[in-house]
């Protein structure tokens, strides 16, 4: 084993601030850089039940963020290689003994402070501020604009005539896209899916009414070739209702998806937050500098409450309209580029992985969800995993 941490190396790594974590200050050694996310994240996990380090391989072997990396074995063969990853991570953990430790957390709002501050200092390069300053003319919030910029898609035609482009643009450079869906009980046992809201990298929302017309999501449409491009990458917020209802009720697999709850709570443990949460949407945009992503967002949350199945109305009323645009417009390019900047490579990977096994699991899980909701699901894998 290792000699003991001296007073003076623990003694640093406690008072490390969090701006510290906005860049890989550790060397994770003995493995990967890519998979080091997600070994921390297991130790972590591990060391709030067990903190011996005798006892703590078999452990994070067996976690289900370690275990399905191809060769694990080879870089954490022994306790010693563990060990020797764990010191090289002064940020995370702390060593006393025989014991591993959690090295500085951060409380609420000292996390909070460290996010929006840094949030504040990302600005975007030259080549994409074109595209930020298209889609801030008049703020998202801002009701003439957003209607403006926004199509209501029903046809197969228009749907492959706005459409067919972005799938051009893909075989030549990547491409981002912002991505959200409306319906009645998404998520729920006899839920019903009816809106596909996309948005672009300059600015522009689309509107795709799959209630009006079922076959904009089927066969060889281009939305659902685009949702199921491994290259095109969706930003959304908080995935698994809108990835089952697409799978559930239309055969859509969504893929490469960047999920931006799964990300904020990826910077929680990046940060080394001590509990880590679901935010909502509209808490997060407030957090990172964004603002509201509508105006009167209480008053048509209490007309979708009252009139549960709104999101069948037809025609669109404006506000809808407003409404389902403007959050589809929050998720790029701004809110993308602020989530994947804060983003270290350490945890990169761990991110990617996050989103894949969440979109994963929906789908494995899709008859149990459609039974008993995916509230429900989602707490019972949590418990198991």
């Amino acid at each position: 084993m290792y000699s003991m941490l001296s007073r003076r190396d623990v003694a640093q790594s406690l008072d490390l601030g969090p701006e510290q974590f906005f860049q890989d200050t550790g060397s994770p050694s003995g493995v990967p850089q890519e998979i080091a996310g997600r070994i921390i994240s297991a130790v972590l996990e591990v060391i709030s039940t067990c903190r011996s380090l005798s006892s703590l391989l078999p452990r994070v072997l067996s976690h289900n963020k370690v275990e399905s990396i191809p060769n694990i074995d080879l870089y954490l063969a022994t306790s010693n290689d563990l060990e020797r990853f764990i010191r090289s991570m002064p940020q995370y953990f702390t060593i006393s003994g025989s014991h591993v430790r959690r090295g500085n957390s951060f409380a609420e709002d000292v996390f909070n402070a460290a996010i929006r501050k840094r949030a504040l200092e990302i600005h975007p390069s030259s080549n994409v501020r074109k595209g930020l300053a298209a889609a801030a003319l008049g703020v998202p919030n801002d009701l003439f604009h957003v209607l403006s910029q926004t199509q209501i898609i029903d046809s197969m035609r228009d749907c492959n005539r706005v459409l067919d482009p972005i799938l051009d643009q893909s075989r030549r450079e990547s491409v981002v896209i912002g991505l959200d869906c409306e319906g009645v009980n998404l998520g729920e046992r006899g839920g019903c899916l009816t809106l596909v809201q996309i948005s672009t990298w300059d600015g522009k929302a689309f509107l795709f009414d799959a209630f009006k017309n079922p076959q904009l999501l089927k066969g060889n449409s281009s939305l659902k070739k685009i949702l199921e491009h491994n290259s095109i990458l969706k930003v959304i917020h908080d995935c698994k209702c809108d990835t089952h209802a697409l799978h559930n009720e239309f055969g859509v697999i969504l893929k490469n998806v960047f999920d931006t709850s799964i990300a904020m709570t990826t910077l929680m443990e990046q940060l080394n937050r001590y509990r880590t949460y679901r935010i909502g949407f509209k808490a997060l945009l407030e957090l990172l500098g964004e603002g509201a992503p509508h105006r009167d967002d209480d008053a048509i949350k209490r007309k979708m409450r009252h009139t549960p199945d709104i999101w069948k109305s037809r025609p669109l009323t404006e506000e809808m309209i407003y409404y389902a645009a403007s959050d589809a417009l929050c998720l790029v390019p701004s809110l993308y580029l602020k989530l994947s900047s804060m983003m270290t490579p350490i945890w990169q990977d761990y991110f990617k992985w996050a989103c894949k096994k969440t979109v994963n699991n929906i789908l494995k899980y899709r008859q149990q969800i459609s039974y008993h909701g995916i509230n429900a699901v989602d707490r019972e894998i949590r418990l198991n995993e």
